[in-house]
């Protein structure tokens, strides 16, 4: 079992750079400016394009399986190449599997802003928004795919958007909170906006964009 884990977490491991790899040598050919979302499968994942109507190009350029470690490793190849207009920052949840290093809910949203100091720094006129990790549900209910779940807490998610959220008003980032918006009675990722416990479906990604609509203009 634990080989097979550790064949499973190589594959995804491989396939994540070979997106990176991708994305690096498009984003050679685009203009700069516009809209950059970075993250994790919850971004990765989001038909954002699909229900943007405005007139500002958007990329999203989440990668699963990432953590806040593989986004900072890659901001030089987006941020200098692209100078965004405004970057859009999702991503931390799965810092919380066993084998990332510093691991604690400071520790990780300390990563999350600096995942924004570095976009200010190589892109000073660069608007920063910074989403809010969501809860996940791991209950015996069929859908739920335990494997992804692994390290995953919600009140190690909760609290790190407390904390993230105080060092977002310290910096003057924007952030957005969607925590208890999708949390059911017990506090847990409710079942009708999951897929497998930890993603979310279309209809939780449609309150998320109307949410950040006003923000997209």
């Amino acid at each position: 079992m634990e080989q097979s884990l550790n064949e499973t977490s190589k594959l995804i491991k491989k396939l994540a750079n070979d997106r990176y790899t991708l994305y690096r040598e498009v984003n050679q050919e685009l203009s700069k400016g516009g809209i950059v979302l970075f993250g994790d499968s919850l971004a990765e994942n989001f038909p954002i394009n699909e229900l943007y109507k405005g007139s500002k190009r958007i990329l999203n350029r989440g990668i699963f399986g990432s953590t806040t470690y593989d986004v900072i490793n890659r901001l030089d190849d987006i941020v200098n190449v692209l100078k965004p207009d405004t970057a859009i920052i999702w991503v931390g949840t799965n810092d919380f599997m066993p084998i990332v290093p510093h691991n604690t809910e400071i520790e990780v949203s300390k990563r999350i802003i600096q995942i924004a100091d570095l976009i200010k720094m190589q892109s000073c006129t660069t608007k920063i928004l910074i989403l809010s990790l969501l809860p996940v549900n791991t209950s015996s209910h069929s859908k739920i795919y335990h494997e992804w779940l692994i390290g995953k807490d919600n009140d190690k998610l909760k609290n790190t958007n407390e904390k993230l959220e105080m060092l977002c008003i310290q910096k003057k980032y924007k952030f957005l909170d969607f925590f208890n918006l999708f949390c059911d009675k017990e506090k847990q990722l409710q079942l009708n906006y999951t897929i497998d416990g930890t993603h979310i479906n279309f209809a939780a990604y449609k309150i998320i964009f109307n949410k950040l609509l006003p923000f997209l203009q």
